[in-house]
């Protein structure tokens, strides 16, 4: 946000943020995690700095065992806080995943879901990947405010709800719950560069035929883990 406010001379580039990886050290499940962020406009003329995040974890087996189920449990990640609701919400898609609830192609209608400790808001799919097993999908948006001073309330909710310490404890209430808004205004800001391809698919054909082994780096030192940085491969960021 200082760069957006003070030009190219202070802060992170935006783009920078933008970032892929993938964890392949169970023989069971492969987990792919990216990340991006937009300076998204506001009502009145204000802007916010929205983050993205998706987790995939694509499951080759789904002949499970009590504890493998309980790893892809934790690996399942919305946000940082510990709510009893999150915990049945998992349940819940665990249970539809065993009971074979996915789909081949990404669905229009998923529902926006919304934690009612942090503001973080979140979609969750079943997806069949063919053979390469089946996935699910979580995707965040976390609206971390303007940061144009320390008592920016929306991020300080988001650091108060997962147990960090900061200077002021807003009342959780005042942030506004709108289920799917940060959504929507994640996906209808400007993008600088511009991007033309579809973040979900993009890391559907990373995990496809394990092409994120063909494309991404990886070093000695990390066996299992591969990682793609914005500019690995142009700024497109391309993966087809």
């Amino acid at each position: 946000m200082k760069r957006h406010h003070l030009g190219p001379g202070h802060g992170m580039a935006l783009d920078s943020l933008t970032y892929t990886e993938v964890m392949a050290k169970h023989r069971k499940f492969t987990t792919l995690m990216s990340a991006e962020a937009r300076i998204c406009p506001e009502i009145g003329g204000n802007v916010t700095f929205v983050m993205q995040v998706q987790k995939w974890v694509l499951i080759h087996d789904m002949h499970l065992t009590p504890g493998q189920r309980g790893e892809i449990f934790r690996e399942i990640l919305i946000c940082c806080t510990k709510l009893r609701y999150k915990q049945g919400l998992l349940k819940r898609i665990l249970a539809a995943a065993e009971a074979n609830g996915f789909r081949e192609h990404p669905s229009s209608d998923l529902e926006d879901l919304c934690c009612p400790s942090c503001g973080v808001h979140f979609q969750a799919d079943l997806r069949d990947c063919g053979t390469d097993g089946k996935a699910v999908v979580i995707t965040t948006w976390m609206d971390l405010g303007s940061r144009s001073d320390v008592e920016d309330l929306k991020w300080n909710t988001l650091v108060n709800a997962g147990g960090g310490r900061d200077i002021v404890r807003p009342n959780p209430w005042e942030i506004p719950r709108r289920p799917g808004m940060h959504r929507r205004r994640f996906q209808t800001a400007p993008c600088t560069p511009p991007q033309d391809e579809d973040r979900t698919e993009c890391n559907r054909l990373y995990l496809r035929e394990r092409m994120y082994r063909r494309v991404m780096y990886s070093s000695p030192a990390t066996d299992g883990f591969w990682w793609y940085p914005w500019n690995r491969y142009g700024r497109s960021g391309r993966c087809n």
